[in-house]
C-alpha cells in the first residue's frame, strides 16, 4: 500500500527562483496574492503523484470554494485527477485564513464526503484538511482539536535569511478513513505553538487508539527534529527534510505507525514541481 502526505498550501505556486519575493508579503498565507493558485496550476503540481499513484493520500491546508484557489472542491479536484473514487474534506475554519474566517459551530458540516448530497456550489468558502482514497472507505472519522490561546512568532524565508513574524493560531483537526482492508489512516495538521502541539499530538493518538483496525498517522506536524515520533511513540518512516520545498532544511511532515516495524517498507520525498512550501511524503509498504 501507498501512502502520501502533502500539505498544500492552498495549492499556491511558487516557483523556487523567485523565493525570495516571499520577504515581500506578511506571510505565506498572504503571498497568494503574489503567487497564483489556480486548479490548472494545481494539476500541473500534481506530476509527482501521478507518477507515485499513491492509494490513500492526506492533505493538509486545502480550500474549498475559496475565490484565491479558483473556487474550486480542491479535494474533489484531486481525486479526480488521481482515479481516486473516495475522499473527504474536514473544514477546520470557515472563511479564509489570514483574512476573514470563525470557527466551525455545531451547525456546519465537519465532514464534506464523495457521497455528500450538498452541491458544492452551496458550501461556503472554507480551509482544512482531506483524504483521498483509491482504496474503498467503511467510515470517516473526525476529531476537532481546539487552537492555542497563544500565537508564537515563526520564520518566514527572507531574502538573506529568515524573519520572524507573530501569528495567531488556528483551530485544527484530524481526520481519518476506516478502509475495508483492515487499516485505518489518518491526517492532521497541528498547531505551530510548541508544546500545544505535542499536546495535540498526543490527544490525536489517544483518539486513534479508540478507532478499529492497524494505525498511520500523516501530517504537518510542526515538530522538526524527530519530535513528532518521540512524543507520539509511534515509529516514523521518514527521517528527511520536507520544508521549505525549494530546499529543504526542516521535517515538519511525517507517517507514523504503531504497525508496520515489522515491514517491508520504503520512504521517498518526492521532487519539488513548483506547489506548496511543502515537498509530498510518501511510503510504500507490504500489507
Amino acid at each position: 500500500m501507498k501512502v502520501t502526505s502533502w500539505n498544500l498550501l492552498h495549492g499556491m505556486q511558487i516557483p523556487p527562483q523567485n523565493s525570495d519575493q516571499l520577504s515581500t508579503t506578511s506571510s505565506l498565507s498572504d503571498a497568494s496574492t503574489t503567487f497564483e493558485a489556480t486548479a490548472d496550476g494545481l494539476r500541473k503540481g500534481l506530476s509527482e503523484l501521478r507518477n507515485f499513484l499513491p492509494d490513500v493520500l492526506g492533505l493538509q491546508e486545502v480550500d474549498q470554494n475559496q475565490v484565491r484557489s479558483s473556487s474550486v472542491n480542491q479535494t474533489q479536484l484531486i481525486a479526480e485527477e488521481l482515479g481516486a473514487p473516495f475522499w473527504a474534506f474536514s473544514p477546520t475554519l470557515m472563511g479564509t485564513p489570514g483574512e476573514s474566517w470563525r470557527e466551525l459551530n455545531d451547525r456546519d458540516l465537519h465532514i464534506f464526503a464523495h457521497d455528500s448530497d450538498r452541491n458544492n456550489d452551496n458550501i461556503p468558502a472554507s480551509y482544512g484538511i482531506a483524504l483521498i482514497s483509491k482504496l474503498p472507505v467503511r467510515k470517516w472519522h473526525h476529531l476537532q482539536l481546539k487552537k492555542s490561546p497563544l500565537g508564537f512568532p515563526i520564520a518566514v524565508p527572507g531574502k538573506k535569511r529568515p524573519r520572524l513574524m507573530y501569528l495567531e493560531d488556528e483551530p485544527r483537526a484530524a481526520l481519518a478513513a476506516e478502509l475495508e482492508n483492515g487499516w485505518t489512516i489518518a491526517t492532521t495538521h497541528l498547531s505551530f505553538v510548541p508544546f500545544y502541539n505535542a499536546i495535540q499530538m498526543r490527544r490525536v493518538i489517544a483518539w486513534l487508539t479508540t478507532l478499529p483496525g492497524k494505525k498511520i498517522l500523516i501530517g504537518d506536524m510542526n515538530l522538526p527534529w524527530g519530535l513528532a515520533q518521540k512524543v507520539s511513540r509511534w515509529q516514523s518512516f521518514n527521517n528527511q527534510p520536507t520544508y521549505p520545498s525549494w530546499k529543504p532544511s526542516l521535517q515538519f511532515d511525517y507517517i507514523l505507525s504503531n504497525d508496520l516495524e515489522n515491514r517491508n517498507a520504503t520512504s521517498k520525498v518526492h521532487d519539488f514541481t513548483g506547489v506548496s512550501d511543502h515537498r509530498a511524503l510518501s511510503i510504500e509498504y507490504d500489507l
